[in-house]
């Protein structure tokens, strides 16, 4: 377990690397939410960078899609609410962690059925970039994810070697 003298995505968020997402992840506009954070502590005078708006806070508001699929219900809908000063969406870790805890092993739907998940081939990096600079865009795309790439996640196979045979 990671011991850290700051929570990390609020830390990232205004180091300016990406938005704090419904689900809680960071997501940048690069690689979506698939990131892993980590910090680095020091006394050094440094400039601090400054958040930025590449459109997720106002996407989520519209697709909801995390907390639709989230099989514990951990995910909020509805509209970021004040939590201690900080206006957020806030999830519930417990429930998440007890969910994790019964089935044995992570559960990662939300970030697998996130729009902004999908690989940074060309359509998607295009997407991405109209949808960071044009609010109007945020529902027409949050739209057409539904539509190609479902409102569920679609179950994964597994690998042939882990498959029973008879």
């Amino acid at each position: 377990m990671a011991h850290y003298e700051g929570i990390m995505v609020p830390l990232a968020v205004d180091a300016g690397l990406g938005e704090c997402a419904r689900m809680g992840y960071l997501i940048t506009k690069e690689y979506g939410p698939r990131i892993r954070l980590s910090g680095v502590t020091t006394d050094m005078p440094l400039v601090p960078d400054k958040p930025v708006d590449i459109g997720v806070e106002d996407f989520c508001k519209i697709c909801e899609k995390c907390s639709r699929t989230c099989p514990s219900k951990s995910i909020p809908f509805g509209d970021p609410t004040d939590g201690d000063g900080i206006i957020r969406w806030k999830y519930n870790g417990q429930s998440c962690a007890d969910r994790w805890l019964a089935t044995g092993t992570d559960c990662g739907i939300c970030m697998r059925i996130c729009p902004w998940s999908h690989a940074r081939t060309f359509p998607h990096r295009f997407i991405v970039d109209v949808v960071s600079r044009n609010k109007f865009s945020r529902r027409l795309f949050s739209l057409m994810d539904d539509i190609f790439y479902g409102k569920k996640p679609k179950p994964k196979k597994g690998p042939d070697w882990a498959r029973y045979k008879d």
